[in-house]
Formats: C-alpha cells, structure tokens, sequence
C-alpha cells in the first residue's frame, strides 16, 4: 500500500515597502492642490451639523421640507441615526489630530524591592537589583 502525500505548498514571498506613511512626495502633492485634511474634515463635520440641525426642525415640524411633486418630505429616524453615526465618527476623527491617543490600561509598575539571599558564610546574594 503507498501512502499518498498531499502536494506541497509554498507561499510566494511577499514584498515589503520601505515607505513610511505621510512620505513627502504625498505632502508635497497634497500641498500643490492646495489640499488640507483637517480643513476639508472640519468643512465636512460643519455641512453634518448644518444637515442635523435642518433634520431636528423637520421633526419638530417647524421646517417643512418640499419635494417637487409637491407633498411634503417625511421624516426618517433610520437617516438622521446614520447621520449622527457619521457626525460621531469624523468627530472623533478631528480629535485625533487635536489630541495624542492615551492608552486607556497603563501598566503600573510597582517598585521592586531586590530579593536577598544570605548563603552559608559571608556569601550574599542579590536579585532585582537595579
């Protein structure tokens, strides 16, 4: 009886790329277009917050909005909360820039007093000591 092995595969090796992020020839390109992230984020949170609040005056009913046959544009919870989602995520975007991430769990170190240990005679020794 022979044994069948099953046919052997070897991964192809992928490439790395030595380019780090935010290289300046993406600077550089970004900055002949006269292209700011941040502005154009802070110009897309304002046009969010303009929609919002249009959106909570058509719930309140003192904006009624027309559609151009005529009847009046319904209110949709289901779009006002992908709204507010969408408010919340380049919000908390902006703050990034605005803001250094802090882990939320720091490691606490307790201070490490060094471990003795006194062998027969005069002979010491000592561990953790820093």
């Amino acid at each position: 009886m022979t044994e069948i092995m099953p046919p052997t595969y070897v991964k192809p090796l992928q490439k790395v790329s030595l380019r780090k992020g935010g290289s300046k020839a993406a600077k550089d390109k970004m900055h002949g277009r006269n292209y700011d992230p941040v502005d154009a984020m802070v110009d897309l949170y304002e046009r969010l917050v303009d929609e919002d609040r249009i959106m909570c005056a058509v719930r309140d009913g003192s904006l009624v909005k027309l559609t151009e046959a005529g009847p009046k544009q319904r209110y949709s919870s289901m779009a006002h909360a992908a709204l507010l989602a969408q408010i919340q995520r380049v919000h908390a975007d902006l703050l990034r820039y605005g803001y250094a991430r802090v882990p939320e769990n720091q490691a606490i170190t307790p201070d490490r007093s060094p471990f003795i240990i006194e062998l027969e005679g005069d002979e010491v020794r000592v561990i953790n000591e820093d």
